[in-house]
This record gives structure tokens, C-alpha cells and sequence, in this order.
């Protein structure tokens, strides 16, 4: 792949419909999880009128994600790169897409447990608080490298390495917090909705990070392009 050529096709288009696309797209990925994170608060504070629209704007943006994704391959069929530049960046895109999808995915776990009217400890929520609030962090870290290498700041390696700490202690959190359900909650149908919902956090953080490594490669070529 000719990484130089992308840098400069994409340095090109700054203020073209793709680049503020892909802005857009990461910007309503951040939101799925922002809300995510509000749900799950609403959720250990029995809150579940909350719960319902933090839930609801967390399937209004995974859908807008999910169109964005659509606009933006769009945009890129009819661009100028080869095949395999254009294959970096519908990468991207799909990696950004599916982090929505995990994060959804995760919601409908949580409505589940709520509908079904199952108890958890207070204990069990405020780890899900916690590691649900990295992965809004870890967000929000992918976006700004993004927004990093489109306005082409100096700081994009210190977002990604933000990015690679977060994934590391998420994965972390992931075993700890499992290891806690099965523990503590004693009702499987429980355990099995619980652990499912914490696999949603972590496949969203693993592909945070598979975004923010394609975008490691589009600063290694800017910086070489400067």
C-alpha cells in the first residue's frame, strides 16, 4: 500500500463530504457509548425509565453510525484511490461501524435484564459502571487521534498510545469482572445475560483499538509526508 498516497488524497479533501463523514461517523460512535455508560448508571440506580432512553439514543445512534458508514463507502467508490487504498480506509469505516454494532448489542443485554426483572448487586453494577466508562474513554481517545491526523496535529501518537493503555486495562477489568459474576450472581439466567453484555464492552474496545491501529498507519506516513 502507498501510504503516502492516501495521506495526500485524504490532505487533498480536508474540507471534503468524506473527511467530515468520518468525523461524524467516529463523533456518533462516542455517543453510542456515552449513552451506554448512562444506562448502566440509570440500571444500578434502578432508574428504569432511564434505562429505556439511554437505550433508545443508543439505537438512534448505532443507526446513524450505520448510515454514515453507508455514505462514506459510497463516497469512496467514487474516489480516485486503487483497490488497496481503498480497502485501508472501508477498514476503518468497518472497524468505527462495528464498535457501534458491540456497543448495541450490549444495550439489548441490559434491557433484557431489566425486562426480565433479574437482581444484581449493587457491587456488580458499579464494576459494569466502571469498565463501561473505559470504554467511553477509549472512545473518545480514537476520535481524537482521528480528529489528530485529519487537522494534522503533533500530539496523534499520544492518543494512540492512550488508546493501547485503555484496551490493556479494559482487558483487565474484563477477567476481574467476569470473575466476579460468576461468584456473586447466582441466578444463571443472570450470569449468562451479565456475561454477555461485558463480551459486548470488551469486542467494542477490541475493535477501538483495530481502528486506532489503521490510523497509526496514516500517521506514519504523514509524519514521513512532512
Amino acid at each position: 500500500m502507498n501510504e503516502k498516497r492516501i495521506i495526500n488524497w485524504l490532505a487533498e479533501r480536508r474540507e471534503s463530504k468524506l473527511l467530515k463523514e468520518l468525523v461524524r461517523h467516529s463523533d456518533y460512535v462516542v455517543r453510542t457509548a456515552d449513552e451506554f455508560n448512562r444506562a448502566i448508571i440509570a440500571m444500578s440506580n434502578q432508574d428504569y425509565s432511564g434505562v429505556r432512553q439511554a437505550i433508545d439514543r443508543i439505537s438512534a445512534n448505532e443507526k446513524s453510525a450505520d448510515n454514515m458508514e453507508k455514505s462514506i463507502t459510497e463516497e469512496l467508490i467514487k474516489g480516485d484511490l486503487n483497490s488497496k487504498e481503498r480497502e485501508e480506509l472501508l477498514r476503518l469505516v468497518t472497524r468505527l461501524d462495528i464498535i457501534a454494532d458491540w456497543i448495541k448489542d450490549g444495550g439489548r443485554n441490559l434491557s433484557m435484564i431489566m425486562d426480565i426483572e433479574l437482581t444484581v448487586d449493587q457491587s456488580i453494577w458499579n464494576s459494569l459502571i466502571e469498565i463501561s466508562s473505559q470504554l467511553l474513554e477509549i472512545t473518545k481517545a480514537m476520535d481524537r487521534s482521528l480528529k489528530a491526523v485529519i487537522e494534522n496535529k503533533d500530539d496523534i501518537e499520544s492518543f494512540r498510545k492512550k488508546v493501547e493503555e485503555i484496551e490493556r486495562s479494559i482487558d483487565q477489568s474484563y477477567y476481574a469482572v467476569k470473575k466476579e459474576i460468576i461468584l456473586n450472581v447466582g441466578e444463571a439466567k443472570a450470569i449468562f445475560l451479565l456475561r454477555d453484555l461485558l463480551h459486548c464492552i470488551e469486542n467494542g474496545a477490541d475493535a477501538t483499538k483495530d481502528a486506532s491501529d489503521v490510523l497509526h498507519i496514516f500517521a506514519i506516513a504523514h509524519a514521513e509526508h512532512r
